[in-house]
């Protein structure tokens, strides 16, 4: 950077997040889905390179050349930038936005995407002057600092960007990789922003022309009564089931916990340290984007939401804080599971023990997440006790206790159970029936065609008809129907439906049934004010679909002989099955 760059970066002028948000979805996140690739295990730590990030003698090659040390560091560096503004973007405090040693892991990928794009800019000439980046630097200050801008560059640097480790060598580069980026997908995806009015009108038709419909549902509910389940069927639907009802490895683990409850007084405390709270808060609440994000309440309400988040976040910091000076002793080698019950004892701590519980299904008492279940299963002899493990409102040590290995329960253990699930099954089917027999009818030669109407059929079936409000495929709600079946499968399945003909349409329970009354006229002076924007979203779609064709094809290619790339042999290739 030359010597001036600090004054310059300092000098933030306008737009930043807002103008990366609008390519969020690949610009934050692109997903490898097509590639024929595969992830090589990575025993190197990653935070280990002689430059600071991923230490490894040899990272590679892209376009022949070798990739350095410093290369490869400057892009993981840029990963990490990346990482703590998408959380930052999610409504994470910025304390808490930076990658954690789990999220650092994975940031190896990251970083070779990083080397991706910095070559694909290179090779077709994508160059970001100064000028770009003094103008697109300024909206994280904004964002930080709120409408009122009582936040300096200076505070901004060494609050938001000195925590994570981060220069303004390195946020440079970050600001010049988002920008280059951006400027990547324009020039690789030119393609996508091809489309004629003509084209997005009848798109836009498709999507937002209003169809008229009533329906019917048969619940299972109503059935059950009539389903008889004889032991014999019984027993015969559970000998050809007996996986389904297989109990998979339990275990049952000691806990101590600490809960955000406990450590209120803490966090009022610390909260009313802070002179600058309402900045803070309003910070938060622009992040978030405003009135966009809290449509449903008052500026002066999401002020109190956010504040009571602060209270509960610090609550939980001190309730971490407690748990990790009470465990730390304990995950010392050597440490036996006995010391986990004599240290809680010796300083008043009550130790429980959760009811069994499965990979898949934390204990049914306990609020837990998937970190504290992967680590009851990760307990073992030699490393007895874990923690902290951090929930929204506690944080745990737990200790192992009982393991339960998968088996088949005796089938008493689950009569009633199976017995539910016959009568339930045997019930959707009648319900299908029933729904079947009503598609037959309305659509028979004394049915809708003949003029019979819907309602009548219904009576006829024992089912009461819904009326619904008009709608189309751009329909983001329609409570009348949602408690029975997916909306998104519904109106896919009305679009298809000829006027006046009923379809079957699937049903959380049982079975339904759609009538197609009539398919309304395009409102064309509604469309005219709304195609404009209409066209911009359509093409950015069109475009972010063919960058992301573009960089499943390159990918693979330009990263082939990095260490996170493993080609697949081909048939009767060498070394292939």
């Amino acid at each position: 950077m030359r010597p001036h760059a600090s004054v310059r970066l300092l000098n933030f002028g306008k737009t930043m997040l807002g103008t990366f948000r609008k390519h969020s979805k690949w610009l934050w996140g692109i997903i490898i889905a097509a590639m024929v690739i595969s992830l090589v295990v990575w025993t190197g730590n990653p935070n280990d390179t002689g430059t600071g990030a991923g230490s490894r003698s040899d990272h590679g090659t892209i376009g022949g050349k070798k990739i350095t040390p410093a290369e490869y560091a400057n892009a993981y560096r840029v990963a990490r930038i990346e990482y703590f503004f998408q959380r930052q973007s999610q409504g994470m405090p910025p304390e808490e936005a930076w990658p954690n040693a789990e999220a650092e892991k994975q940031l190896t990928f990251e970083a070779y995407r990083q080397l991706f794009f910095n070559h694909k800019m290179k090779e077709l000439g994508i160059h970001i002057s100064d000028e770009e980046i003094q103008k697109v630097a300024a909206q994280n200050l904004k964002n930080f600092g709120g409408p009122s801008g009582n936040l300096t560059s200076e505070v901004f640097f060494e609050r938001v960007l000195a925590p994570g480790g981060v220069s303004l060598a390195d946020y440079e580069r970050f600001l010049r990789a988002m920008i280059g980026r951006q400027q990547l997908v324009a020039a690789v995806s030119v393609g996508g922003q091809l489309i004629t009015a003509k084209d997005a009108h009848a798109i836009y038709e498709r999507e937002n022309q209003e169809i008229s419909v009533q329906a019917a549902f048969f619940s299972a509910s109503n059935f059950l009564g009539s389903i008889i389940a004889t032991p014999t069927d019984i027993a015969e639907f559970y000998t050809n089931r007996i996986a389904q009802y297989r109990l998979p490895d339990r275990v049952q683990v000691s806990y101590v916990d600490f809960k955000a409850t406990n450590f209120s007084a803490e966090a009022t405390a610390e909260i009313a340290k802070l002179t600058n709270l309402t900045a803070i808060i309003e910070s938060v609440y622009q992040r978030r984007g405003g009135t966009n994000y809290y449509k449903e309440m008052t500026a002066e309400k999401a002020a109190v939401n956010i504040r009571e988040e602060m209270h509960q976040e610090i609550a939980l910091r001190a309730a971490r804080t407690a748990a990790a000076k009470f465990v730390a002793p304990l995950l010392e080698p050597g440490v036996k599971l006995e010391a986990f019950a004599e240290a809680a004892q010796k300083q008043g701590h009550t130790v429980k023990v959760s009811s069994a519980f499965d990979a898949q299904n934390g204990p049914v008492e306990l609020a837990v997440k998937e970190a504290f279940i992967r680590a009851s299963f990760e307990l073992r002899d030699d490393e007895p006790i874990m923690g902290p493990l951090v929930t929204d409102d506690a944080v745990y040590v737990i200790a192992k206790n009982k393991q339960f290995p998968s088996e088949n329960p005796p089938f008493e253990l689950v009569r009633e159970k199976v017995t539910s699930d016959y009568k339930m099954m045997n019930a959707a089917r009648a319900a299908q029936s029933a729904a079947q027999s009503l598609i037959e009818n309305a659509n028979g030669t004394n049915g809708l065609a003949k003029g019979t109407a819907f309602t009548t059929l219904c009576a006829e079936a024992g089912v009461k008809p819904l009326m619904l409000p008009a709608f189309s495929l751009n329909t983001r709600a329609l409570p009348e129907i949602e408690q029975y079946t997916s909306l998104q499968m519904f109106k896919q399945v009305a679009s298809q439906t000829p006027v006046k003909t009923a379809a079957e349409v699937r049903a959380y329970t049982g079975s339904g049934v759609l009538h197609v009354m009539s398919k309304l006229l395009l409102d064309e002076s509604k469309a005219a004010k709304e195609l404009p924007e209409f066209t911009t979203l359509l093409r950015q779609a069109r475009q972010d679909e063919a960058f992301r064709k573009w960089f499943e094809s390159e990918a693979p290619k330009v990263l082939a002989d990095t260490p996170i790339v493993q080609r697949q042999p081909q048939v009767g290739a060498p070394g292939a099955n």
